[in-house]
């Protein structure tokens, strides 16, 4: 082994370590970032709360949500392992009953189905193997897939798919995200995959069932 060989072998583990640090800090920020919001959001109205206990009990969720009003333009999103809280923002007090419905119902659906769990442990993977572009492919499958997941189930639930792909598509266009809060939150849609899930929304050949235990 020559003296150049041995020096890279030396450095490989430093670079790894740096790119993990990095994206732990990432992470770090993106709670940081989300548990800040927090101070400048209200409590959502009574009418809120009892459209949130509404979702809740379409979409088969018990576990106990904070609503929380933001009185900037941002897009709805959910967060928290633990202590799960649901932001919209403010202008939701005015939005028309079925749109305040799909969105609470995808957010929710979010919660169902343990997404938070599975988003935590994917960017724990990205920042172990971020050298790999494969661990990369494979965390944005899963988001499209996700996404595409509680579509289904906030169609199930009634909501026609003309109405929703429109409530997509008003979320999108209207309201603002941010790329550090969506690492450790999950948000309603992305301008980059919105194009595919309307499409998929509208689609009447998609197989829309859940998948069984087997």
């Amino acid at each position: 082994m020559n003296a150049w060989t041995l020096r890279l072998l030396q450095v490989l583990p430093l670079v790894w370590g740096v790119g993990v640090l990095g994206l732990w800090v990432r992470l770090a920020r993106s709670v940081w970032q989300l548990r800040r919001s927090e101070r400048d959001c209200s409590d959502g109205s009574e009418l809120l709360r009892a459209e949130l206990t509404r979702a809740m009990a379409t979409i088969g969720l018990k576990r106990p949500v904070r609503l929380l009003l933001d009185p900037n333009d941002s897009i709805p999103i959910v967060w928290g392992l633990f202590r799960p809280r649901l932001r919209l923002p403010a202008a939701a007090i005015h939005w028309p009953k079925d749109q305040l419905q799909s969105v609470l119902l995808h957010e929710l659906a979010h919660l169902r189905r343990h997404d938070l769990v599975e988003l935590v442990a994917t960017q724990l993977a990205c920042a172990l193997y971020w050298y790999n572009p494969l661990a990369w492919l494979a965390s944005w499958r899963l988001h499209v897939e996700r996404e595409r997941a509680c579509d289904d189930l906030v169609l199930a639930s009634g909501v026609k798919p003309s109405a929703y792909a429109e409530h997509l598509l008003h979320v999108t266009t209207n309201l603002s995200t941010s790329p550090w809060t969506q690492v450790c939150g999950l948000a309603m849609a992305r301008k980059s995959s919105l194009e595919g899930r309307l499409r998929a929304v509208l689609s009447r050949k998609l197989n829309r069932r859940g998948v069984t235990l087997a």
